[in-house]
């Protein structure tokens, strides 16, 4: 423990020992959290860490749920295509809409949309209905999205606070949301999907405090005005013109998404059909690959100025690429799983990096319009990922989806090579 980082009024106490050392820890961790005190954050924080809940609940079973109507993988990844593909339509418009409109009354009125999606699964049972949900969902999905994002990345850049210590705090849901599903799902599928919607109210509940975070004043139809002129080409525009490390940010979130659509589209349907995991232990798995994640976090936002950050989105992206391309090697549930385990537990270490590389080089104009890009760019990754991976299983088998992934990640190792050297400088946590 190097005692630099000892309080200069703390008794002198050897640091090494366990229980200072722990103590110090603790301190630390702590004060990763000091976020939560800016009233911008403090409300819109809990706001989507229940909606993160909600969705972590339903999530282990909603593929199995509608593989068990007769839908085959290839009608599931074109579902999930369809879901992204109108997202990466809107994506564009909506950022703009989100540089004229409050920002939180978006996300309210877009939470309203999703207690409606999650009920509406419980009524749906055939292939054109479900494609019918999902393009509802897309809809309701880019308006969240790109508002969460936009009115996060203000507050981020207002308070100088980096991304770290809040995505682990956004990952706690997961430690038990999916335990909450598996349980539920196991009894009966449906239940899982009123849980989300229990959840679901409670966080529009709470988003209702969500407190306006710019002073411009535009009328809804300025918004929309400016949404549909140049739709697209001014977004683009802005994007090109942005700085190197913005696009390169960008490129990652693209393979992370392609990562969590086939990850998301295919992995419990695997789980279920090819080592015959009953959705209770499936719940129970994703709630391990949540702890990993969690663990890595914590890692990652303790040491956040210590970490090279372009190595380690070198390394930890050819790492990855690798033991995915190596997925249909993997014959047994004990090989596959503590394979995904691993890797999982390494590639969210990218995502905090790229996004505050992303968030740091932002210009200070036209934000919505960039960030909007960047969601589309991302949502391309989920529509290629759904569309790839499900061709792939649907022809050679779900391990071959995972192979794709693998190779976007290498493609991903190579680009961060390219990222230009700044000085990731933050707000010190107080």
């Amino acid at each position: 423990m190097n005692r630099t980082n000892i309080p200069t009024n703390a008794p002198l106490v050897p640091a090494e020992t366990p229980q200072k050392g722990f103590e110090l820890f603790i301190g630390e961790l702590t004060k990763k959290f000091s976020f939560l005190k800016e009233k911008e954050m403090k409300y819109f924080i809990f706001t989507i860490f229940l909606d993160g809940l909600a969705y972590s609940i339903m999530y282990p079973i909603r593929s199995i749920y509608i593989k068990s109507f007769g839908i085959d993988l290839l009608q599931l990844g074109i579902l999930f295509s369809v879901f992204v593909g109108v997202r990466l339509i809107l994506d564009s418009p909506f950022g703009t809409l989100c540089d004229y409109l409050p920002k939180a009354k978006i996300i309210t009125a877009s939470l309203m949309g999703k207690i409606f999606i999650y009920f509406l699964y419980t009524v749906t049972n055939n292939f054109n209905s479900f494609l019918i949900l999902f393009v509802v969902n897309g809809v309701i999905d880019a308006a969240y999205m790109v508002s969460m994002w936009a009115y996060m990345t203000d507050a981020l850049k207002k308070h100088k606070i980096g991304y770290t210590p809040i995505s682990l705090f956004l990952m706690t849901p997961g430690l038990f949301g999916p335990y909450i599903g598996g349980f539920l799902g196991n009894i009966n599928n449906i239940f899982a999907f009123y849980g989300s919607v229990a959840v679901g109210v409670l966080a529009m509940m709470v988003s209702f405090a969500i407190p306006k975070i710019s002073n411009k004043n535009f009328t809804f139809e300025d918004g929309v005005r400016e949404a549909v002129k140049g739709v697209y080409v001014d977004e683009a525009k802005s994007f090109m013109k942005s700085k190197k490390n913005v696009k390169i940010a960008s490129l990652i979130h693209f393979i992370l998404s392609y990562d969590g659509f086939v990850y998301g589209s295919f992995l419990a349907v695997y789980l279920n059909s090819a080592f015959n995991l009953s959705e209770f232990w499936i719940g129970i798995f994703f709630v391990t690959v949540n702890i990993l994640t969690v663990v890595a976090r914590v890692i990652e936002s303790l040491y956040f100025k210590k970490i090279i950050k372009k190595k380690t989105i070198f390394f930890v992206s050819v790492i990855t690429g690798l033991i995915y391309i190596s997925m249909p090697l993997f014959k047994t549930v004990e090989f596959f799983a503590s394979a995904m385990l691993f890797v999982s537990f390494l590639m969210y270490f990218i995502f905090p990096l790229s996004y505050t590389l992303f968030i740091k080089h932002l210009s200070r104009y036209n934000r919505g319009e960039v960030i909007g890009m960047n969601q589309t760019l991302s949502d391309a990754g989920g529509v290629s990922g759904n569309l790839i991976g499900g061709v792939l299983a649907n022809m050679f088998g779900i391990p071959y989806a995972f192979l794709s992934v693998g190779v976007m990640y290498l493609i991903g190792a190579v680009a961060s090579l390219g990222i230009e050297k700044s000085r990731w400088k933050m707000k010190k946590s107080r």
